[in-house]
Order: C-alpha cells, then structure tokens, then sequence
C-alpha cells in the first residue's frame, strides 16, 4: 500500500474492521443493511494513519437527501483577521471555495470587503449528488475547470482533504484553480487526529476519512505538494481540535523533516490499534455489567454508530435519540435501535 503523501510502498495493514455498518444509510426497516470493511496502515516512512478503502466504492454515500455535515466555526473570526493582518492578500484578491463547508468562512472575507468570492460546485457534474461524492470526481479527474476559476489568489477547503482517496489529485485541483495566479495561497482546515489517539477515542475512525492528520503530518503534506508554510494553528475544541494551514504556493521549499515527531507518532498510532481490539473486551464487559439498566444513546452521529457497532454493544441499548427530524423513527445503522425525537417524557 502506497502513502498518499510520501508514496512509500512497503506498508502492511495495521488494523482491519470487518463488515461495519456504513453510517450514512438510515431504514425504516431493521432488516436492511449496508456494510464495508476497513483496513488500516500506518505509513513507516512519514506515519500518516490511512484507511486503504478505495473510493471508487459508491457504498458510502447513504440515502439522506437532506443531510450535512456540522464543523465548528468559533475560531473562524480569528482565522480571517490573521489572515488579513499579514496583507498578502488584496481586495481584489480572489478566493474561491469548494464545498458547502466553506461557505460561512467565505461570507467572512465577503464582509470584509472581498467582493471576487465564488464556490468552485462542480456544477458540470456534480448535479445535486452528495458531499461524499466528490473524492470521487476529484478521484478520476471527473470535472472541469472553466478559464473564470483558473486565476484564483486563495482557495479555502475546510474538513474535505481527510475525505480524498488522491491527496495527489485534490492538489491537482487546486493548482488547477490557481494556475494563472502570479500569487497563489491555500488556507486548510482538518480535524487534529492526535488528540484522539493521545485519548484512546476509537470513534474517530470513520469510513468517509481517507487519512488522519496531526500537526506534523499535514505540514510534510503540504511541503510535499508545494505549499511554504505561513501560519499553521490548532484551535481546540472539547472534542475534537482542528488544524488551519495557511500557505504559500512555492516552487522551491526546504523540506524540514521532524524525525522525532514522526516516531513518537508512529509509535502512539501502534499503540492506538493494539488498545482498539484491548478496550473492545472490557467495554463489552462494562455495559455486560450494567445490562438491567435502561440505557439510551443520545446523539446518533457517525460516532455513536460505530461505538455501538465495533464495540458489540447493541444487545444493550434500549433506544436512541437526535435531534435531526430527518432520522425519526428509523433505525441506527447495524442495530434493532429506533431514534426518536428527543423528549422531556424519558425519565
């Protein structure tokens, strides 16, 4: 298996979890199921953690005409002010965004005075398919970029470069975006994978991640594919931290190799899987313990569906709730549990 980032080839999964339920697919039914297998590698040579899944597969995408995908958005204030404060962009800069996650940070640079902000939809193909869909258009080169987004200044892209099968590709795009550009800068957000790895937290692991970024990962990333580093910041979150990389497009770019930072990581992503089959057993064991009690799981996010499903537990769940209308009364994926409306009634 090759890394998406360094291509080094002599991988070997790490970790394989067989027949998960896909958590995109909610039935009324209890009877249909929507199942894939995960296989996990950590890269030897740069320790990226990636889900060798392949993208070409259409089983993710999930029958939810409605659904989106929630990010945090506290830290986005901050994120515009710094960028503008180092005045290397100008009013007449223009910044093109790629998905529907990207729209709120867009209205900021709008409010600012930006005035040439567009969003790059993959209008000639992409005909009201899901997010997910895209690794795969992005994938095979399935798109078209027109003369009007091929001199863009900045392309923004929050939460979508964990979700490409091609890291090689996606940049193929944005290089695309900006190819007419004498200035061409990149601002990035991902999810920060090593808190959840210093936490034990097995429910990161998601089918739609291609890969798990830290700190250091996303920087060797970026230099790889041509990007100088201007500012790289985490922004924390109770559950989940986030990484912005803003940067440059250079030709040339000293590549600093954290040697260090990539053996700890690759140590603590060892040990991360070993404990994800360890802590399978004892949690099991615990709500085994606890199985004459009523218990409800609130919030039914990709999250909770794989807790319940990877860690056998569902035998010991009553009932689910959310607060989305769109899953009431169905089913959470892999499970007998209904999810209904949250109420003041339970007890």
């Amino acid at each position: 298996m090759n890394c998406k980032i360094c291509n080094f080839k002599k991988n070997k999964t790490i970790a394989s979890i067989k027949s998960i339920p896909v958590s995109n697919f909610f039935f009324k039914t209890k009877l249909k199921k929507k199942n894939i297998n995960l296989d996990f590698f950590i890269c030897k040579k740069c320790a990226l953690i990636q889900n060798s899944f392949s993208s070409n597969s259409k089983s993710i995408l999930g029958n939810l005409k409605n659904s989106r995908q929630k990010e945090p958005e506290e830290h986005l204030d901050d994120v515009v002010n710094k960028v503008l404060k180092l005045k290397r962009l100008k009013k007449n800069s223009k910044i093109i965004s790629l998905t529907y996650k990207d729209h709120s940070l867009l209205s900021r640079f709008r409010k600012k005075g930006f005035k040439k902000t567009e969003v790059f939809d993959f209008k000639d193909k992409f005909n009201n398919q899901k997010f997910e869909y895209l690794d795969n258009l992005i994938y095979k080169k399935n798109y078209k970029v027109s003369k009007k987004f091929q001199n863009s200044n900045l392309v923004i892209s929050r939460h979508f470069l964990e979700h490409n099968y091609s890291l090689k590709n996606f940049f193929y795009l944005v290089n695309d975006l900006s190819k007419n550009s004498e200035e061409s800068y990149i601002l990035l957000e991902v999810p920060d994978t090593l808190k959840s790895l210093k936490n034990n937290d097995f429910a990161c692991l998601w089918e739609q991640h291609k890969v798990y970024f830290t700190k250091n990962s996303l920087e060797n990333c970026m230099n790889k594919f041509g990007y100088k580093k201007i500012f790289l910041d985490i922004k924390n979150y109770p559950y989940e931290n986030c990484i912005v990389f803003f940067g440059k497009k250079e030709r040339n770019i000293k590549k600093k190799i954290n040697l260090n930072q990539i053996l700890y990581e690759k140590k603590l992503s060892k040990i991360f899987f070993m404990d994800l089959f360890k802590f399978k057993k004892k949690i099991y064991k615990f709500f085994n313990s606890i199985k004459n009690k009523k218990i409800a799981l609130y919030g039914t996010g990709h999250q909770g569906i794989f807790f319940v499903n990877f860690f056998n537990i569902k035998r010991f769940i009553n009932f689910s709730f959310d607060d989305d209308k769109n899953l009431h009364n169905k089913f959470l994926p892999g499970t007998k549990i209904k999810i209904l409306k949250p109420s003041k009634n339970f007890k």
